[in-house]
């Protein structure tokens, strides 16, 4: 063997020692995740929870590793200390920090806790106290010292190692661990199909863990049923949420008005026009108007979270992992209430069926027949029109709404409207011309659906229904076309993108305007209101009454793994997700790159840090 290849060994045998031990210390630190989370004591959950445990550690030490691997054939021992050392002993300063945080909020190091404390400024407003940041000095020299002691005792023992006969016990080992962390991924996926919460509640329990899904490959390539959830067994007693807070109190005769809950994809806060939306305008002369209304999100699964669970969206990924359905929707099923669920998109994603709906299935038509959305809408509303007139019960009804043309931007050739030359758009080259003719056809969606929602009102008054049925007329978010650069939405959290129509009509009460701001997190305290629920919204709400509540001054608006908080024309926007924690902004009321940071985040500090405390308001 050349000294070239003895020197690679050498290398290659002292990085292994040091990271095998540091995956030992990993694994001390992430026991603290579990001591810190409630629910595992049944036998699924304690096998997974142990399985990701180890899997989950053993990616995070592997990742280590191929980062370092480059810098083995540096035939230098000074990269170790320069750069593996360093490298090392920051992770684990990261996993206990972020240990830290998790005990405290239930979420991990993101882009808002990195950002929002090395922005100048905040720390104005912080005092940590002299016993606080003599503890965290001291840990630091811990892991520092413990990391430097631990890599010279690598490097001893590494040549020793090599002389040594070969032993297979760490191909065991790891060999046993990568079994490990197959069998972690393929069993969340086949919980996450098969609904076994106490598998899938844990997704968010250790950091940087991956959750792997393969439900639409399992439902066609290998035939499997994936929309289970009239099977569905909720186990709250292990469940890691408290939610609500306390138990709902209702009168004992209280009001049971009708709901009709009709949603329109995509519909805008300025297209409430005579222009775009001349029957729901006409309809609203007769209603509530909150002209200054927020989604919680700028996707659908968001923005109906938020307008279902008055929660904030970032806790959407806790709650399709429980199955846990609003207590808006507990509550007036506690009441008697028929269901009428209707959608012309399948409610499997968004996972509507895991959540909003979760314990109503028989309830839900989300198969409507034809070619598109809009046919899809067509009979989606005659058929709830025929219910309607049909429908002999005398029990009180929640019926919902969802109508999906504008978000394909299709509709009737007669409805046309706004004259177009292309009914499709090249994303390829979305020029300004072809966002133009984009915005048209969304229009014209919005004018078609438009009509048929006045053909539905129709047929409620015509039935005397109006008398007694509360009616809901919003969107899910807005839509944009580059009124600040963007395109569609799920992209920033702009007016365009997250600023709807609030429709909201009360039999008896007069028609009236407001200015103030509100938002779908209110909806929930809204409707409970109206039933005579007295149990106070922040029990299960992380918003407020419209008709009763102080006015807000912010609002909250989350995607996938970003949130946007919005105030008196400031904007910060933030990533909520370890992995995405580059991401960190504030604007400006035009939406532009604020030029000083500072100034504008300071004022909202203590409102912010309120907001991500309240994150981990129903975790346990």
């Amino acid at each position: 063997m050349s000294q070239g290849n003895n020197d690679f060994s050498f290398r290659h045998k002292a990085a292994f020692i040091y990271l095998s031990a540091n995956y030992v210390i990993s694994l001390l630190i992430c026991l603290g995740y579990l001591w810190a989370t409630p629910g595992i004591n049944n036998l699924k959950s304690f096998l997974y929870v142990c399985n990701a445990y180890f899997s989950n550690t053993f990616l995070l030490i592997l990742l280590l590793y191929l980062l370092f691997l480059p810098f083995l054939f540096i035939t230098s021992k000074k990269t170790f200390y320069g750069v593996l050392l360093p490298m090392v002993t920051l992770f684990q300063i990261f996993l206990v920090t972020d240990l830290g945080i998790y005990r405290i909020f239930k979420f991990h190091i993101n882009a808002f806790i990195i950002n929002f404390f090395i922005t100048p400024g905040s720390w104005d407003s912080v005092d940590l106290g002299i016993k606080t940041i003599a503890s965290i000095a001291v840990l630091l020299l811990l892991i520092i010292g413990a990391e430097w002691v631990l890599l010279k005792k690598s490097l001893k023992m590494a040549p020793a190692s090599i002389q040594r006969k070969k032993t297979y016990t760490a191909r065991i080992i790891i060999a046993l661990l990568v079994v490990m962390t197959i069998g972690d991924k393929l069993a969340f996926g086949l919980a996450d199909i098969y609904n076994t919460v106490q598998i899938t509640r844990f997704s968010r329990l250790l950091p940087l863990y991956q959750p792997f899904t393969f439900s639409t490959f399992a439902e066609k390539r290998l035939g499997l049923e994936i929309n289970r959830e009239n099977r569905l067994a909720i186990d709250l007693k292990s469940s890691m949420l408290t939610y609500p807070l306390n138990p709902i109190k209702m009168p004992e005769k209280g009001p049971t008005p009708n709901f009709i809950w009709i949603v329109l994809d995509g519909y805008r806060y300025d297209m409430l026009t005579p222009e775009v939306t001349p029957d729901i305008l006409e309809f609203s002369n007769e209603a509530l108007v909150f002209k200054n209304h927020y989604s919680g999100g700028n996707a659908t699964r968001f923005g109906l979270f938020s307008l279902f669970y008055g929660i904030y969206s970032y806790n959407w990924h806790q709650f399709v992992a429980e199955r846990v359905s609003p207590v808006l929707m507990d509550t007036l099923s506690a009441l008697g209430y028929d269901f009428n669920i209707n959608s012309s998109t399948r409610l499997t994603y968004p996972e509507f069926r895991k959540t909003v709906f979760v314990k109503m299935p028989d309830a839900i038509n989300d198969a409507f027949e034809g070619k598109n959305s809009y046919e899809k809408d067509i009979i989606q509303i005659d058929t709830v029109r025929q219910w309607l007139s049909l429908r002999k019960s005398t029990k009180p009804f929640f019926l919902f709404l969802f109508l999906d043309a504008p978000h394909a931007r299709i509709y009737p050739p007669e409805f046309e409207k706004f004259k177009t030359d292309s009914k499709s758009t090249n994303y390829l080259f979305v020029s300004d011309a072809e966002t133009l003719q984009a915005k048209f056809n969304w229009m014209n969606a919005l004018w078609f659906l438009d009509h048929k929602v006045g053909e539905l009102l129709d047929t409620v008054k015509k039935n005397n229904l109006l008398p007694n049925t509360v009616i809901l007329i919003t969107g899910d978010h807005g839509e944009e076309f580059g009124e600040h650069g963007f395109f569609g939405h799920n992209h920033a959290f702009t007016p365009e993108q997250v600023r709807v129509p609030m429709v909201l009509y009360l039999p008896g009460r007069d028609a009236a305007v407001y200015e103030h701001m509100t938002s779908h997190h209110d909806v929930p305290a809204t409707m409970l209101e109206l039933l005579g629920v007295n149990t106070p919204a922040s029990d299960y709400s992380n918003g407020s009454s419209m008709l009763t509540a102080p006015e807000r001054h912010s609002n909250l608006a989350c995607s996938w793994n970003q949130c946007g908080y919005f105030s008196e024309g400031i904007y910060i926007n933030f990533a909520m997700e370890t992995h995405n924690s580059g991401f960190f902004e504030i604007r400006d009321e035009n939406y532009q790159i604020a030029d000083f940071p500072r100034q504008h985040i300071q004022p909202h500090y203590n409102n912010v840090m309120g907001i991500i405390k309240d994150f981990s308001k129903f975790n346990q």
